[in-house]
């Protein structure tokens, strides 16, 4: 999808008593660009062996030309859920309001500027999210949302999240 080989680590969160050693690994897919992969063990149930236990969640960093940042961290959660990681908005969701009405101008040389810097965010992610034919996203600030909570970060064995027409 991205047109790019993958230099891949692998890291174990599973525990001191169990560890899953696996080296690194490269995927030339031969193209000229090469992105970096992280792929890192979990325990769904600290209680159990990890054997039928462990789920994987998957980062690539790809790199963007956004303002002061030259890479963005594409997650993939084990339950059908992917998620751009710190995208440069303004984190605080009231500030981000603020800023979209102008009233932090101060802060930017014009209000222009600032529009088109979240024009050129969300063109960057758009471009991203279309190589998965995706058409929605939800962007999440520093809240503790209960959705956050229930997609991002409570996995369970079999289970897929989905966004339906409700959300």
């Amino acid at each position: 999808m991205f047109e790019a080989n993958l230099n891949v680590h692998f890291f174990d969160s599973i525990g001191e008593d169990e560890f899953i050693e696996k080296e690194d690994k490269y995927f030339d897919f031969n193209y000229k660009d090469t992105y970096k992969m992280f792929v890192t063990f979990y325990k769904y149930n600290e209680d159990k062996p990890p054997i039928e236990n462990t789920y994987f969640i998957y980062e690539i960093i790809i790199p963007v030309n956004l303002c002061d940042n030259h890479k963005l961290y594409l997650e993939f959660l084990p339950d059908g859920i992917f998620k751009l990681q710190d995208l440069l908005f303004n984190s605080n969701w009231h500030f981000f309001i603020e800023d979209i009405k102008g009233e932090n101008d101060c802060y930017y040389k014009t209000h222009s500027e600032f529009i088109e810097q979240i024009i050129k965010i969300r063109h960057c992610y758009s471009n991203i999210l279309t190589k998965f034919y995706r058409t929605r996203v939800i962007i999440w600030t520093d809240a503790n949302y209960f959705t956050e909570e229930e997609f991002i970060h409570e996995h369970a064995i079999g289970r897929e999240n989905k966004l339906g027409d409700n959300y």
